[in-house]
């Protein structure tokens, strides 16, 4: 039995969690989401391996059966783990987790088409749909955001988070402004390209940053969301990189584990030293399921150029115009998750990060863990209650506010 740490008793249904999903299976798409969704879910029965645990289609699916235990919520992974399907479902799954909140991504169409429209064809995600690869992406998003907004009201322990898409700064802004006149309390962006073709820090996304800010819609970036940022990945294409499992969000090999992160990094770096968040303090930003190994470092490097900007060349360097050090925005705007097999006590030794690090259950996927409580707690524990607290529940309350 899987149950809540006694460490965390106190923490019981306040914990925030800011990374789960929905996990419908290919049979159920077409139904939820419409005709859009066809041939990619047609794609995904097609190829089933029946030996597959099921992690994209299950014949005969027809709504959420399982059952909500202690054991279950922790121990059950894919479409048939409680509440994996059916949001209203899920409600039951928080109260046995002690959370209290919960942002939930896609991981159907939504998520498909984040690679389809980040990732051109033979890159290795998705081939196959060589004909307007973009276009599709775009229908599979609206085709989503319409979905989640059937399940946005009237619940709001559990909030979907509506993808934003758009090229022009006035269509992304349209798209976001139908979001949050939907219901949405949280949105993502591909982190691969630049948003509407310019760069995050561009004064023309200002309006977008200033909706979301005026509503308490947290802005997030989700690992899946990456390609485009790099070239090309020929950088993986040798022998060595081949034969690892692809998952429903990345590729296993070494090469791409170890550059999936560098998406939300610049996104995050750039937000950051081009000034969002002192025209906009109350953005709220989350970089999800994309590690926390490189957050640290990056901190020590911005603060490192804010010190030293002037007087590194014959010519003349301009000053920083931030109103503080760079770290700082991370640790009041910025949260981000880490991996549940990630030494998160080490990272607080080294570094400055107990406002800005969070807890998160990746709910149903496999690569959250089946006991991420106990795991985060006994490498929290030396740290302290505050810290403890901060990660389990007040952090995290910056993409879940009330």
């Amino acid at each position: 039995m899987v149950a809540v740490p006694e460490l965390l008793a106190d923490y019981v249904d306040r914990i925030s969690d800011v990374d789960s999903h929905e996990m419908m299976p290919a049979e159920l798409w077409v139904e939820a989401f419409g005709d859009a969704a066809a041939p990619l879910a047609q794609r995904f029965i097609d190829g089933r391996d029946p030996a597959d645990p099921g992690y994209w289609s299950i014949p005969g699916c027809v709504t959420d059966t399982a059952h909500v235990d202690e054991a279950t919520v922790w121990t059950t992974k894919g479409p048939t783990a409680p509440g994996a399907i059916d949001p209203a479902c899920r409600i039951a799954v928080l109260d046995a987790m002690g959370v209290r909140r919960q942002l939930m991504f896609p991981t159907s169409i939504g998520h498909c088409g984040a690679f389809i429209r980040t990732y051109p064809e033979g890159a290795g995600q998705f081939d196959g749909i060589t004909t307007d690869r973009r276009g599709y992406a775009r229908l599979l998003f609206a085709a989503y955001n319409t979905w989640a907004a059937s399940r946005a009201v009237g619940n709001d322990r559990v909030r979907p988070v509506f993808v934003l898409y758009g090229d022009t700064p006035a269509e992304l802004i349209s798209v976001a402004e139908r979001a949050v006149a939907a219901g949405a309390r949280a949105v993502a962006l591909l982190s691969g390209e630049p948003p509407a073709g310019r760069s995050p820090a561009h004064p023309s996304l200002d309006p977008l940053y200033a909706l979301l800010a005026a509503q308490d819609v947290a802005l997030t970036v989700h690992l899946g969301s990456e390609g485009g940022f790099v070239a090309t990945t020929t950088w993986r294409d040798a022998p060595v990189f081949d034969g690892y499992r692809i998952s429903g969000e990345f590729t296993g090999d070494p090469w791409t584990r170890s550059t999936m992160h560098l998406a939300a990094q610049n996104m995050t770096m750039t937000m950051i030293t081009g000034g969002v968040f002192d025209r906009h303090p109350q953005l709220r930003f989350g970089v999800i399921e994309l590690g926390a190994h490189w957050v640290g470092p990056l901190a020590e490097l911005l603060d490192l150029w804010a010190d030293n900007s002037q007087g590194i060349s014959r010519d003349s360097v301009r000053a920083s115009d931030l109103q503080r050090q760079p770290s700082d925005y991370l640790r009041s705007n910025v949260r981000v998750t880490p991996f549940v097999f990630e030494p998160v006590d080490v990272y607080l030794d080294r570094y400055d990060l107990a406002d800005v690090l969070c807890f998160s259950t990746d709910y149903p996927h496999v690569e959250g863990g089946r006991d991420p409580l106990g795991r985060f707690a006994s490498l929290l524990e030396r740290h302290g209650r505050d810290v403890l607290e901060k990660f389990f529940v007040r952090n995290g309350q910056l993409l879940l506010p009330d």
